[in-house]
C-alpha cells in the first residue's frame, strides 16, 4: 500500500485546473497470489514437511510444517499457517518464540487403525491479509497392529492398576480409608495428576447412576432401600485412541427402618422447635 499524490487536470472549453489528491493505491492482490503460488506454495512439498516420514501415506512420526517458505521470513511473501482436519491424530505445536517463525511441529499421535489426514497450508500475503493462497497434503497415518494394541493395553492397564489402586478412595467426609464394603456416604476420589498420571486421561464412571454419580473428584451416593446395592467404579485410562478400564467394587449400605425412624422422629422434633428457634423469646 502507498499514499500518492496525484494530480488531476480539469479541462473545459479553453480552460483548464489542476487539482492534487492523496490517494492511497493498495496491493495487486491478483498479482501477489499469483506470486505466492508460483514462488512460494510451489516450494512447500512433501519433502519439505516430510520430517522422518518415508512417504506420505505411510506415516508414523511427527512432522515439520515451516511458518514461510525460503530461507528467511523477512524475505518472504507470506506467512503460512497450518490446519489439521484430524488433530486427534495429528495436532499443531508451536515451537520457540513467535518472532523466530520456527516451523510447527505436526505431532503425530498413533490411531489404532490406518487413518487418513489433510493438512492444509495456508499462505497470507504479509501486506495484505485479505490475500491468501491454501495448499492441502494428504496423508496417511498408520495405525496400530493388533499384537501392538494388545501390547499397549496390557502396558496401560499394568500402570493404571499400579498408580490408581483400590486403597486411594477415601470417605468424602472423614478423609479416612474407605471401607468398600460399607460405603454409606459420599467418597472422595483421587486427582490423577498426584498419582503420576495425566488427568485428561483418566475418566470416571459409575456403573449404577441411581446410587453412585460423579462429580468432579466426587462419588456422591444416595443409600438404597431394602437391600444393599452392588455398584463398581469404573475407573478409564485413554490414549489416543486406545483405552483400557478397570472396576473397583463397591457395596453401598441399604436405609433399614430404624435409621428411617430416626430421621422421622429428627425432623419432628425440628418441626416442634421450628417456631422457637427463629423468635428466640421475642413473643
Amino acid at each position: 500500500v502507498a499514499n500518492v499524490d496525484v494530480v488531476f487536470t480539469f479541462t473545459l472549453g479553453g480552460a483548464s485546473k489542476e487539482y492534487t489528491q492523496r490517494v492511497i493505491v493498495g496491493w495487486d492482490t491478483v498479482r501477489a497470489a499469483k506470486d505466492i503460488e508460483e514462488q512460494e506454495a510451489s516450494a512447500v512439498t512433501w519433502d519439505t514437511i516430510k520430517g522422518e516420514n518415508a512417504a506420505a501415506d505411510s506415516v508414523t512420526s511427527d512432522l515439520t510444517l515451516p511458518q514461510y517458505a525460503g530461507t528467511a521470513y523477512g524475505d518472504s511473501l507470506a506467512k503460512i499457517s497450518w490446519e489439521s482436519s484430524n488433530p486427534d491424530v495429528v495436532s499443531l505445536k508451536e515451537n520457540g518464540d513467535s518472532w523466530d517463525y520456527e516451523p510447527y511441529t505436526g505431532v503425530v499421535t498413533k490411531p489404532e487403525a490406518d487413518t487418513d489426514v489433510t493438512l492444509t497450508a495456508t499462505f497470507t500475503f504479509k501486506k495484505d491479509e485479505s490475500c491468501t493462497v491454501k495448499k492441502q497434503f494428504s496423508i496417511t497415518v498408520k495405525g496400530y497392529s493388533e499384537e501392538e494394541i494388545e501390547q499397549k493395553k496390557a502396558e496401560m492397564l499394568a500402570e493404571l492398576n499400579e498408580k490408581y489402586t483400590d486403597g486411594l478412595l477415601k470417605d468424602f467426609t472423614t478423609q479416612e480409608a474407605l471401607d468398600r464394603e460399607n460405603v454409606t456416604g459420599d467418597i472422595q476420589l483421587p486427582i490423577p495428576s498426584r498419582l503420576g498420571l495425566v488427568n485428561k486421561e483418566v475418566t470416571v464412571s459409575s456403573s449404577n447412576a441411581d446410587v453412585v454419580t460423579i462429580n468432579g473428584y466426587r462419588a456422591a451416593v444416595v443409600c438404597p432401600f431394602g437391600e444393599d446395592a452392588q455398584v463398581d467404579l469404573i475407573v478409564t485410562l485413554t490414549r489416543g485412541s486406545i483405552s483400557v478400564e478397570k472396576r473397583i467394587p463397591l457395596t453401598v449400605k441399604a436405609i433399614d427402618e430404624a435409621e428411617i425412624d430416626r430421621e422421622i422422629k429428627l425432623m419432628e422434633a425440628a418441626k416442634a422447635a421450628y417456631f422457637d428457634g427463629i423468635n428466640n423469646g421475642a413473643n
